[in-house]
């Protein structure tokens, strides 16, 4: 996949386009769980790869950028907006559940994987709840960050702290 999460992130704007391009694949992962349900064994390989796929995007590209958010982003908003540190932990919180529910994920695949000429029963329902709770939780996730924190961007810090914001960004960007 190329998108704004291979090129570096050295701008406001890209956190933005990050955000629809993991909605994306929000969406297209919720369409292969749809479809791991309701196509059968004849569409079971491709699905499977769909799914596996939208896992490893998710854990190469929202994995490191949720580490921008944490070791970045939110304590400049610590420091310079404190009205959102309740927001903030509850963010970096879901962070934590994100990614322990990918790691999940990844787990149940591999699961079903293994079994899926038996019965895949238990497994493929473990992998479908996992699936949509992490799509529901993701955007709603992706929501509440781009309503609170991204448009804080513009509304809550002056032109001299949206310099040094982007400024960090460009330097944990360039560590990377």
């Amino acid at each position: 996949m190329t998108g704004s999460l291979s090129k570096p992130k050295g701008t406001l704007a890209c956190l933005t386009e990050e955000h629809a391009e993991i909605d994306r694949e929000v969406h297209r992962l919720e369409e292969a769980l749809f479809k791991l349900r309701y196509e059968g064994k004849n569409s079971l390989g491709k699905n499977l790869k769909e799914l596996h796929e939208t896992l490893e995007f998710f854990e190469t590209n929202l994995v490191s950028h949720m580490a921008l958010e944490e070791d970045v982003l939110f304590p400049f908003f610590r420091r310079h907006v404190p009205k959102l540190e309740s927001l903030i932990l509850l963010l970096g919180s879901e962070h934590e559940n994100l990614k322990k529910d990918l790691d999940r994920m990844k787990v149940f695949l591999a699961d079903f994987s293994r079994r899926r000429t038996s019965p895949p029963g238990e497994a493929l329902e473990r992998l479908k709840e996992k699936g949509m709770y992490f799509v529901y939780l993701l955007r709603s996730h992706l929501h509440v960050e781009g309503e609170s924190v991204y448009r804080a961007i513009e509304k809550e810090l002056r032109r001299d702290e949206k310099k040094e914001l982007v400024r960090r960004i460009e330097l944990y960007a360039g560590q990377r």
